[in-house]
């Protein structure tokens, strides 16, 4: 079977952030992590270096600038590689939670709870508030480890439930691996698994994100295949407003691109810095095909 190397129809969507006022700002932390996931598109690890550690003067000149654009709405985002092992993370949260609504993207292997302690005064300082993605790929640690390492199941959980203990209400974020055939089981496990932390289903907060076929995701299962293709019917009638990158650009200690998914892909940088970055993006990587197909959104 061969395998393209790119989309065979290219669209340009059309930067809307400023039309309708509201922007997401993403920072990536930095590549490393101390976990290796086998489906990491991203391709984090204890010794990965694609991206450096985020800086604060990074982060405050490029936050400066989405401020200084003057948009209505902005919410602000922070993934990797793992967040919490960069070390100005919670001063980035303090002064982030200042502008708008913060989400960080975490395994939370490493939230004691004198971070979780921490972390509920910086929620406490603003009224904006603070939200916590916690990455599990499988509701118990058999399906859970096979993905993201020994012992990451029982670490994650120690982390989820000392953001629980303070008042945090984290949004529990799993790419799905499993068959379509067992959704309903998995999401119902995963349902009891957060009723086992105290927290009811009528107020659980759970995320299926479908597969990325690029990184470590394309080894483990399959990478994506010609019929993943755009087609001239894609785009047709096609409101732009549903895909995230007509609306969100992804600052690093290496400039900015276009989302968090394509940040290891140079030709989705769009300038050095964020003001540069916002304009319209021709839309070519393969990825892309999920979020217009199965309605991908990196956003909560």
């Amino acid at each position: 079977m061969s395998f393209p190397k790119q989309q065979k129809n290219i669209y340009s969507v059309p930067f809307l952030a400023k039309e309708h006022g509201d922007f997401v700002l993403w920072f990536f932390t930095g590549s490393k992590c101390n976990l290796e996931c086998t489906h990491c598109y991203v391709e984090s690890s204890p010794t990965a270096n694609q991206h450096p550690f985020l800086e604060m003067d990074t982060f405050n000149r490029q936050l400066q600038e989405a401020i200084s654009a003057g948009y209505k709405k902005i919410d602000i985002y922070f993934t990797g590689g793992e967040p919490f092992i960069n070390p100005n993370l919670l001063e980035m949260f303090e002064v982030a939670i200042m502008h708008g609504d913060v989400t960080v993207l975490t395994n939370a292997t490493t939230i004691t709870k004198n971070i979780a302690r921490k972390l509920k005064l910086i929620n406490e300082s603003s009224e904006y508030h603070l939200e916590f993605r916690v990455s599990f790929d499988g509701p118990n640690k058999v399906s859970n480890d096979i993905i993201r390492g020994k012992k990451a199941f029982e670490r994650a959980e120690r982390g989820t439930k000392n953001l629980i203990a303070v008042g945090f209400n984290p949004i529990i974020t799993a790419m799905r691996s499993w068959s379509l055939l067992e959704s309903d089981q998995i999401e119902s496990q995963f349902k009891d698994l957060l009723v086992g932390y105290g927290i009811p289903e009528e107020k659980q907060k759970l995320k299926i994100i479908p597969q990325l076929r690029i990184g470590r995701e394309a080894d483990r299962d399959r990478p994506y295949v010609k019929s993943e293709l755009f087609t001239l019917e894609c785009f047709t009638d096609y409101d732009y407003n549903d895909l995230q990158c007509s609306k969100c650009r992804m600052v690093t200690e290496r400039g900015t691109w276009v989302c968090p998914i394509l940040v290891n892909d140079d030709e989705a940088k769009m300038s050095d810095n964020l003001t540069d970055s916002f304009k319209p993006y021709k839309m070519k990587q393969l990825a892309c095909w999920t979020c217009r197909m199965e309605g991908m959104v990196c956003t909560n």
